[in-house]
């Protein structure tokens, strides 16, 4: 009120405001005051309201924080400890290796005129690989090949005798050289005269003696052969010729075998796995042309170290896993082991085969499971259920009735999430796996899934 008094006070010091203007400011005066008490009236409404709330409220918390017990049991897993099989287990890694393997090289040198394999070609035993061509050697093989022809010929001739024919031509060739050395020696005996007379020198006497003497010894092997040939061959003719035979036998023999070192054979059912020539490429003695392997002599190989190495055998069986197939375990047992430590890595080498059939290539990663140490009836709990505290004291948390009991326990081996109990635990007790990192001696728990005590 004091403020439309004040209001209409100042209006009336000045005359040139209308009447009308007046009215309308003095409405909007009286109805921003009238406004304003209504929002201080609401607002006590307001805080009216909401301060029960606000008392009700806080007494229900004080009520909670004066019985927390009762509301804030720490709910827990449980499991049985129980008697079962455990085993040591390393980790280890290994590869698929091919026991049957080779590098086929080349022992001569020459074009190679047949090689047409790619890698991951099958091949079987006996089946040429490559060819290289060494026209020497071929024509060797030639030669070797008539040599022997002739040697056969000629010992079947003497085993069957000689012909009469061959005998009337050895008398004609006997008359032929007693003309010519009868000839000879009338020439001899003239030019002896001819030579005491002085007419002729004593070197052509000389030179027709020689003539002389050679048609005599000549008709002399002639005569020796005839009566050989009317006696017929014997045995030492016979036995040398079979031996002359023999002998071309085995050089043809040694140039095929020089000749077949230019075509190389599989020596086994096989996969090409890498190539290092083609055809129309020169190989050099020694030079590496092809590598294959066998299929079905692939194994694993892997290796333990030096602690470990006695305590592996033959038949010993493992587990493993291959990158190719990672959700699968297979079965596999080890058929060899080698006798000696790798002097480098201070590691035994093992080796060990698929119980079942795999398709499994060469070179593939292998993860293995090696049991070094089995225990058939051990106490076992989940490995989550031990804590192990600052002064590396393992302890276990057992139910007792509806409280846990800390009790120390001597830990064994250790596979995959378990863990064997030595000492502290029995086979029954109920043992904390979850939930355990707060509690302490003589706790209350619930066991989750069982309902509380108190809300029954």
């Amino acid at each position: 009120m004091k403020k439309m008094y004040l209001l209409k006070k100042q209006l009336s010091c000045h005359p040139e405001f209308i009447s009308g203007s007046k009215i309308e400011i003095l409405k909007r005066v009286q109805n921003d005051i009238i406004l304003r008490r209504y929002k201080k009236i609401f607002k006590a409404i307001f805080i009216f309201l909401l301060l029960p709330i606000i008392i009700i409220s806080g007494c229900k918390q004080d009520k909670n924080l004066e019985q927390p017990d009762k509301k804030m049991i720490p709910k827990v897993k449980v499991v049985k400890a129980k008697i079962s099989k455990i085993s040591k287990i390393e980790k280890l890694v290994g590869e698929i290796a091919a026991k049957n393997k080779v590098t086929i090289s080349s022992t001569v040198e020459g074009p190679i005129v047949f090689c047409p394999w790619n890698e991951g070609d099958a091949i079987l035993k006996g089946t040429k690989l490559v060819q290289i061509r060494r026209p020497s050697y071929e024509k060797e093989v030639d030669v070797a090949a008539a040599s022997l022809l002739y040697s056969v010929s000629k010992l079947k001739d003497l085993k069957a005798g000689f012909r009469p024919e061959e005998i009337s031509q050895i008398k004609e060739n006997i008359k032929e050289i007693e003309e010519s050395m009868n000839f000879a020696r009338n020439d001899m005996d003239r030019i002896e005269k001819l030579v005491k007379n002085g007419a002729l020198s004593e070197e052509s006497f000389d030179k027709a003696k020689v003539t002389y003497t050679k048609y005599k010894t000549q008709l002399e092997s002639t005569k020796e052969r005839l009566k050989i040939f009317e006696k017929g061959p014997t045995k030492t003719m016979v036995a040398v010729q079979e031996a002359a035979v023999r002998e071309a036998r085995e050089k043809l023999f040694l140039t095929k075998t020089k000749l077949s070192e230019c075509i190389i054979s599989s020596p086994f059912n096989g996969v090409i796995s890498k190539v290092y020539v083609k055809t129309g490429d020169t190989a050099a003695p020694r030079s590496p042309l092809l590598e294959i392997y066998d299929p079905s002599s692939l194994v694993i190989q892997f290796a333990v170290s030096e602690i470990n190495a006695m305590d592996i055998y033959n038949g010993m069986g493992i587990d493993v896993t291959i990158d190719a197939y990672p959700d699968i375990k297979y079965k596999t047992r080890i058929i060899r082991v080698y006798p000696q430590l790798d002097q480098n890595t201070r590691t035994r080498t093992v080796e060990a085969k698929f119980t079942n059939s795999i398709k499994i290539i060469q070179g593939m990663f292998v993860r293995i499971d090696l049991p070094l140490k089995t225990f058939e009836k051990a106490v076992v709990i989940p490995e989550s259920a031990v804590i192990t505290k600052p002064n590396n004291e393992n302890v276990v948390f057992v139910v007792d009735k509806d409280k846990v009991v800390m009790k120390t326990v001597k830990i064994g081996i250790e596979q995959d999430n378990s863990v064997q109990i030595l000492q502290g635990i029995k086979p029954g007790d109920i043992v904390v796996t979850q939930g355990n990192e707060k509690l302490k001696e003589r706790a209350e728990v619930q066991i989750m899934g069982q309902k509380n005590k108190e809300s029954k």
